[in-house]
């Protein structure tokens, strides 16, 4: 199932931050890969 832009762009913004800040962006970015509560 493809991503759509609005998800890519907020990654992306997220990606940016985490850089700026020299912090870990962790391992569930995507919702696809969080588990189910």
């Amino acid at each position: 199932i493809p991503t759509n832009d609005k998800v890519e762009d907020r990654v992306g913004f997220y990606r940016h931050f985490c850089s700026m800040l020299n912090v870990s962006e962790g391992d569930n970015i995507y919702c696809d890969q969080m588990q189910h509560y």
